[in-house]
């Protein structure tokens, strides 16, 4: 079954153009897939409807979050249904038990020792678990986040924070400013019991600042061995030659000549421990490899990119690893719902009173966004 979308996908009409320059697809998309299959509990998934939602919902994810617009969308979930209908003879009112199909493991708490990846059965519950853990998060840190979190900024979460609790997990997030990537993914490291890493760009800051802090996050994960998301937005890069680096991480984890002679003693001491474990000769690249593969294993890169324009273009095409070696998500633009709940709440916290006004106001605020995004295109 997953063959036959992967050839689908690959020779159908999803083919790279200047507006779909990241709809390329290899290999490394069916190991993801089987990733998240592999994350299901026995106790759960017992019927073969249960392996098709979850069969469905991966394939979704890795193929179906890089496609841009509902024609594209459509034509893929037209493929998984008929595949799950004919090969496991199913109906498509049985798998669809809601409105979307979401997988995630967090709903039984984050603090629980051993997570289980399940199916969402309810939405409602969901949103209100999203927003259980925003309110932690914010009780947790200085700067906060005033978030109004509706169905679609929840289901971006999940999805981050799925990505990212794989092994080798990236995440290359595409979309317009203020789309919310940021904050989002700040949430879903928070959710995943991560560290966040982001860099702090400055007047002056250059190379030798961003070798630094790719160095200190880099020794975040591989000596101190804490599973970390390193926060990156396409508008801290001063010098194209980061996104070089970025694409040494995605690649190998390594970025070459980063390491100074005396950040070599706490790389070689974790790298001993990891020779020693796997019962292999104590030398000084054999201690190296030890330290890179707790990097690779401990380092999720969370990029931000605006899809719009040649630049975004011809950095897919210099950097390939930012598409082979992530997976992408699509910030679309945000449904009216959306667009009412963040009006509602930016109204009620400016406390200006305006009573039987309050709904009418929140439409205007609405209406006003959309027709400006018309009048843009």
């Amino acid at each position: 079954m997953t063959l036959r979308v992967y050839n689908n996908v690959l020779y159908g009409p999803l083919k790279p153009t200047p507006n779909k320059s990241h709809y390329t697809f290899n290999l490394r998309d069916i190991s993801r897939i089987f990733q998240g299959l592999c994350n299901a509990n026995n106790k759960l998934c017992f019927a073969p409807v249960h392996i098709a939602r979850m069969w469905i919902h991966e394939n979704k994810r890795v193929f179906g979050d890089r496609l841009i617009d509902n024609i594209d969308r459509d034509w893929l979930d037209g493929i998984l249904v008929n595949e799950s209908c004919t090969t496991l003879g199913l109906q498509k009112e049985e798998i669809f038990n809601s409105s979307r199909i979401i997988f995630g493991d967090y709903m039984q708490g984050i603090e629980v020792e051993t997570r289980v990846y399940a199916q969402v059965e309810n939405l409602k519950d969901f949103v209100t678990k999203i927003e259980e853990f925003l309110e932690e998060y914010n009780s947790s840190v200085k700067n906060q986040m005033k978030l109004v979190m509706f169905l679609d900024a929840c289901d971006h979460v999940s999805r981050i924070e799925r990505v990212i609790r794989q092994p080798l997990g990236n995440s290359l997030l595409l979309g317009v400013g203020g789309s919310g990537r940021q904050s989002l993914s700040r949430l879903a490291t928070f959710i995943a019991n991560y560290k966040i890493f982001q860099i702090e760009v400055v007047k002056g800051y250059g190379m030798s600042n961003w070798r630094d802090d790719v160095k200190k996050a880099l020794m975040q994960a591989g000596v101190e061995n804490k599973q970390t998301s390193f926060l990156f937005v396409d508008t801290q890069i001063v010098n194209e030659q980061m996104l070089e680096d970025i694409n040494n991480i995605l690649n190998s984890g390594d970025v070459p000549n980063l390491y100074k002679v005396e950040d070599y003693e706490p790389i070689f001491k974790v790298g001993k421990i990891v020779c020693m474990e796997k019962n292999i000769q104590v030398t000084k690249m054999n201690m190296f490899t030890g330290y890179i593969a707790r990097v690779k294993k401990n380092i999720h890169m969370i990029i931000a990119m605006s899809p719009l324009g040649e630049v975004f273009r011809s950095r897919i095409r210099k950097f390939p690893s930012l598409v082979n070696c992530c997976t992408i998500d699509w910030f679309s633009e945000w449904p009216e719902e959306a667009l009412l709940g963040v009006g509602r709440g930016q109204v009620l916290a400016a406390e200006l009173d305006l009573g039987a006004f309050l709904d009418p106001c929140v439409q205007m605020f609405k209406n006003i966004h959309q027709s400006v995004e018309r009048k843009s295109i």
